[in-house]
This record gives C-alpha cells, sequence and structure tokens, in this order.
C-alpha cells in the first residue's frame, strides 16, 4: 500500500479507529438482542469527545504509518452526524465519502457513493484479488478512474 501510494495509484482514507463502540464491550454479542447498534462507532448519542477523539487517533495511526496526509473519512456503515462533520472539520479531514448525497459544508465536502466504487479489504480477503481485477477491468471499460478527492 505504502508503495502505491508513492506511485500515486492508491488513496487511503480514514474508515475509524474501532469500527465500533468499546466502552462497556457493549459491542459484544448479545444472547437475546442485537449488538448492531454498537458496532457503528460514530454514533450521534454518543458524546462529541468521542467523534473527535477517534478520529483525531485515527488519523494519526494511519499519517504516521504511510507518511503523508489522509484527508479523506469513511464512516464504518455510513453512519455519522454532526458531531462527526464538526470533527473532521476541526481535525483537516476535508473529504466525508459515503452513501449519502453530495453536499458542501463549510470546511468539508460530502461525496455520496453514486460515483465510488465502493469495497472493503475484507472483499479482497474473501472474494481474492481475481475479484478485484474483474472489477476493475469492467469499470475501466466505462471511462477512466479518478481518485475521491477529484470528484
Amino acid at each position: 500500500i505504502r508503495q502505491g501510494l508513492r506511485l500515486g495509484l492508491l488513496d487511503v482514507g480514514i474508515h475509524g479507529l474501532t469500527h465500533c463502540q468499546t466502552e462497556g464491550r457493549v459491542f459484544l454479542p448479545k444472547l437475546f438482542r442485537g449488538n448492531r447498534q454498537f458496532h457503528r462507532e460514530f454514533r450521534e448519542e454518543l458524546p462529541y469527545q468521542w467523534h473527535y477523539e477517534n478520529l483525531k487517533r485515527a488519523k494519526e495511526i494511519l499519517e504516521g504509518f504511510f507518511g503523508c496526509e489522509i484527508p479523506l473519512f469513511i464512516p464504518p456503515g455510513n453512519h455519522y452526524g454532526p458531531k462527526t462533520e464538526r470533527a473532521c472539520a476541526e481535525l483537516g479531514i476535508r473529504l466525508l465519502n459515503c452513501r449519502t448525497p453530495d453536499r458542501q459544508l463549510a470546511n468539508l465536502r460530502i461525496i455520496s457513493d453514486q460515483q465510488v466504487f465502493p469495497f472493503h479489504d475484507k472483499e479482497i480477503v474473501e472474494l481474492g484479488l481475481p475479484w478485484l481485477e474483474e472489477r476493475l477491468v469492467e469499470l475501466k471499460s466505462r471511462g477512466p478512474f479518478v481518485f475521491v478527492r477529484e470528484l
């Protein structure tokens, strides 16, 4: 991934720090009820400081590891709200991509999935690189690729 970034072939986005709410171990499976709501790290009912600190730490980790600025956030489960938007803007995260309408806030551009081929590393693990290669060939036949930041 580092080499792909250096060569300008890849871009990396922040996908959260924990992907879920970790306090009180509420993310663990429940016997008679679901836990899906706790697998959304940026739930609006959580305090603003949670949104800010998790995004800040995730950004620091990725930027330290890859040695470059990471201006893109892709919220886990497409779930976020005004607190997340505010934290992104305050941390210098300028782009947010998920299943939502395009719009521009003061310091944050929100980009819908309509023009994006969203996939998770999970798909590559489960379906293999041939799956990704086939999707890329199919998409390339429709026109040139651009990074999310270029949309």
